[in-house]
């Protein structure tokens, strides 16, 4: 379940989905339209956006949706010091998912793998990129494989990867009320001014930041429960509140994805005059 990114649900399910689920119809199209037997299916996609908003997690729904397995690819799983290991174990995994027939393979931080030859490669991670290239075309010449990359730094990558690329589809940070959206996810049991709340205050969050703040909230309320501190046995505003303060200083404190938004002392007005613990 992905909550809100309405826009990139319908981005998803227009170039992606239908052509899973009604291929037939797109072979169609390109008999009447193409002098030559051909394929207008997308074959390799590129999810682009900042960590932690649903680019993993889309993979998964599309895989679930279309009831075709799914090959997650992270970066260590081929990265090796020895000579020529990484191309080969690359290599394996393509050609494993070529023979499972249909299959979506999803390679997160593809950046990793295929940065622009122009940035200074060392030499294995140039024959890597060879690999991959080689691989990518040969998905798209046969077989019922679909490839998803997933980077934050898309304009890091290699052109040659870039251009065969048959659409990008840009995952944002969530605006205020699709956070208030993924907070209902994770906190029912909040009305729907608290949400609201909550929403508006946790200015350039991600999905993933919320879901692990509101696990801290959780945490913490256990504690003051088992403590006999609190009757109830779902979690008040507060803690989420504190928890989501917590967060927003831990960035500032890294200068992490912070603007002119972000404004700590409106927060902490904010906080019904609760004492905010500060980061040491």
């Amino acid at each position: 379940y992905l909550a809100g990114y309405d826009k990139v649900k319908r981005d998803i399910e227009d170039t992606v989905l239908l052509a899973l689920t009604h291929g037939d119809v797109y072979d169609k199209i390109t008999a009447a339209t193409r002098m030559k037997n051909e394929t207008n299916r997308p074959k390799c996609v590129l999810f682009e956006g900042p960590p932690g908003c649903g680019k993993t997690t889309s993979a998964k729904i599309i895989s679930q949706q279309v009831e075709i397995p799914l090959v997650y690819m992270p970066l260590e799983a081929i990265m090796s010091k020895f000579y020529g290991e990484s191309e080969s174990k690359l290599a394996e995994i393509f050609e494993a998912c070529a023979a499972m027939g249909s299959v979506i393979l999803f390679i997160d931080e593809i950046d990793s793998l295929a940065t622009s030859r122009e940035a200074g490669l060392h030499e294995a991670t140039r024959r890597i990129l060879s690999t991959l290239l080689r691989k990518i075309d040969s998905f798209e010449s046969d077989g019922e494989v679909l490839v998803i990359c997933a980077t934050n730094r898309k304009k890091d990558l290699d052109p040659a990867l870039v251009s065969r690329l048959d659409l990008s589809i840009r995952f944002e940070l969530p605006e205020a009320s699709t956070r208030s959206e993924i907070f209902q996810r994770y906190a029912k049991q909040l009305s729907e001014e608290e949400l609201k709340e909550l929403g508006e205050l946790s200015v350039n969050l991600s999905g993933r930041d919320i879901c692990d703040i509101c696990k801290d909230a959780e945490r913490k309320w256990a504690s003051k429960y088992i403590r006999k501190e609190v009757n109830q046995i779902a979690p008040a505003i507060e803690v989420y509140l504190d928890a989501t303060m917590a967060r927003l200083l831990q960035i500032q404190d890294s200068n992490l994805r912070m603007d002119h938004d972000f404004r700590p002392d409106l927060i902490a007005s904010k906080l019904r005059s609760q004492p905010v613990a500060q980061s040491t």
